[in-house]
Protein backbone atom coordinates (compact mmCIF):
# COMPACT_ATOMS: atom_id res chain seq x y z
CA UNK A 1 0.00 0.00 0.00
CA UNK A 2 1.19 3.59 -0.78
CA UNK A 3 2.75 5.69 1.99
CA UNK A 4 0.82 8.73 1.35
CA UNK A 5 -2.72 6.71 1.65
CA UNK A 6 -1.80 5.42 5.03
CA UNK A 7 -0.51 9.08 6.14
CA UNK A 8 -4.35 10.33 4.87
CA UNK A 9 -5.56 7.67 7.02
CA UNK A 10 -3.31 7.58 10.16
CA UNK A 11 -3.92 11.24 10.23
CA UNK A 12 -7.53 11.05 9.73
CA UNK A 13 -7.79 8.23 12.72
CA UNK A 14 -5.40 11.13 14.95
CA UNK A 15 -7.75 14.14 14.24
CA UNK A 16 -10.16 11.72 15.70
CA UNK A 17 -8.57 10.67 18.89
CA UNK A 18 -7.65 14.68 19.02
CA UNK A 19 -10.63 15.20 21.58
CA UNK A 20 -9.42 12.86 24.13
CA UNK A 21 -8.40 14.91 27.16
CA UNK A 22 -4.86 14.09 27.43
CA UNK A 23 -2.03 13.38 24.96
CA UNK A 24 -1.21 9.94 26.26
CA UNK A 25 -5.23 9.05 25.68
CA UNK A 26 -4.81 9.95 21.92
CA UNK A 27 -1.45 8.55 21.32
CA UNK A 28 -2.60 5.15 22.86
CA UNK A 29 -6.26 5.47 21.19
CA UNK A 30 -4.35 5.79 17.73
CA UNK A 31 -2.20 3.45 18.41
CA UNK A 32 -4.74 0.81 19.76
CA UNK A 33 -6.98 1.54 16.58
CA UNK A 34 -4.11 0.97 14.43
CA UNK A 35 -3.59 -2.18 16.15
CA UNK A 36 -7.19 -3.44 15.98
CA UNK A 37 -7.81 -2.48 12.40
CA UNK A 38 -4.95 -2.36 10.31
CA UNK A 39 -2.90 -5.43 9.08
CA UNK A 40 0.52 -6.32 9.34
CA UNK A 41 1.08 -5.03 5.92
CA UNK A 42 -0.03 -1.73 6.84
CA UNK A 43 1.66 -1.12 10.08
CA UNK A 44 5.08 -2.24 8.40
CA UNK A 45 4.81 0.76 5.92
CA UNK A 46 3.41 3.13 8.13
CA UNK A 47 6.43 1.83 10.86
CA UNK A 48 9.09 1.90 7.76
CA UNK A 49 7.71 5.35 6.57
CA UNK A 50 8.40 6.46 9.81
CA UNK A 51 11.91 4.74 9.90
CA UNK A 52 12.76 5.69 6.69
CA UNK A 53 11.67 9.46 6.29
CA UNK A 54 10.99 10.96 9.86
CA UNK A 55 7.83 10.26 9.28
CA UNK A 56 7.14 13.23 6.93
CA UNK A 57 3.34 14.17 6.60
CA UNK A 58 1.61 12.41 9.67
CA UNK A 59 0.76 14.94 12.67
CA UNK A 60 2.88 14.85 15.45
CA UNK A 61 0.39 12.90 17.52
CA UNK A 62 0.13 10.04 14.80
CA UNK A 63 4.02 9.96 14.36
CA UNK A 64 4.27 9.58 18.19
CA UNK A 65 1.67 6.98 18.89
CA UNK A 66 3.41 4.93 16.09
CA UNK A 67 7.06 5.18 17.39
CA UNK A 68 5.96 4.82 21.26
CA UNK A 69 3.57 1.90 20.44
CA UNK A 70 4.15 0.06 17.24
CA UNK A 71 7.56 0.02 17.17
Amino acid sequence: MEADKLIVMANQIGDFFEAYPSKEQVEAGIANHLKAFWNSVMINAILAHVKEHDGQGLHPSVKAAIQQHLA
